[in-house]
């Protein structure tokens, strides 16, 4: 499936570009995992990164600057320096998303790709390659789980609710007091709470409907950039906590605020959780 990028961008851009490069990217993930790989500490000691975070995302962009030279990239590892997000062309890329998971051999892991334009989402592939996942899709054109559409849950009542959220890297006593106050606020309303260690899959769960509602505070566009448009296509809610639609943060070297993402019939009472 080919789409023309909008308004002035005449190239055209292949979603089987986008799956090669994430089923590609995934070989080496899967070939990393069931090794015993090390590790080197980022902004804490539960923020990590591995050579095969890097060496996928070295691959993908390589790939992506070799057919689409003037585009931008924003890469968590920042191998391309970290454009700036601004109208032009650019992709938002995590090699690794659920790095400890990977570490630890738990299978909740993927690279999340995604393509913008005017600093609107156009194309997002999202790739488990463990449990052999591919969650795609392309704007206003619906979203898909290993080809099959996928849409968001029908529940109605809060109560029954299954919330997906995650603790993140940062072990600052004052964040995770503030984390451990809204997962207690949650608890009592809904009727379960899980964390698994990727935001991306997290929000593709939603997406597929195997979840309800998902929260997170501080994490970077690349954790999000892909499964916002999979979200949307499938129906869901992206806000903020002010109950705005949800954009990718302009700064995307700082973190990013408090975020939710829910079923859109359930907005109103997902943004009086807290």
């Amino acid at each position: 499936m080919v789409f023309k990028v909008p308004h002035h961008y005449e190239i055209m851009v292949d979603i089987l570009f986008i799956r090669d490069l994430a089923m590609k990217a995934g070989k080496m993930i899967e070939t990393g995992f069931s090794k015993s790989i090390p590790y080197d500490k980022k902004e804490s000691y539960a923020d990590l990164v591995t050579e095969v975070d890097k060496a996928v995302e070295s691959y993908i962009c390589q790939e992506i600057l070799a057919s689409f030279p003037s585009h931008k990239i924003i890469a968590e590892e920042g191998y391309s320096g970290n454009a700036e997000l601004t109208c032009s062309p650019t992709w938002i890329i995590d090699p690794i998303d659920g790095t400890s998971n990977f570490v630890s051999r738990f299978p909740f892991v993927c690279v999340s790709i995604a393509y913008y334009v005017n600093k609107e989402p156009e194309v997002a592939v999202v790739y488990n390659p463990i449990l052999k996942w591919m969650f795609h899709a392309i704007r206003n054109q619906g979203a898909f789980l290993n080809d099959k559409q996928i849409c968001t849950s029908s529940l109605q009542d809060l109560s029954q609710a299954l919330v997906l959220t995650d603790w993140g890297g940062d072990r600052n006593p004052s964040v995770l007091d503030i984390k451990s106050s809204n997962i207690r606020q949650i608890i009592s309303k809904v009727r379960g709470v899980r964390t698994m260690g990727s935001a991306a899959l997290h929000m593709c769960q939603i997406a597929a409907g195997n979840g309800d509602i998902f929260f997170e505070f501080g994490i970077h566009c690349w954790d999000y950039a892909a499964a916002v448009l999979i979200v949307r296509e499938a129906g869901g809610y992206c806000c903020n906590f002010d109950d705005c639609d949800w954009q990718v943060e302009s700064n995307t070297r700082v973190s990013s605020y408090l975020g939710l993402i829910g079923w859109m019939y359930l907005q109103r009472e997902d943004t009086s959780l807290f």
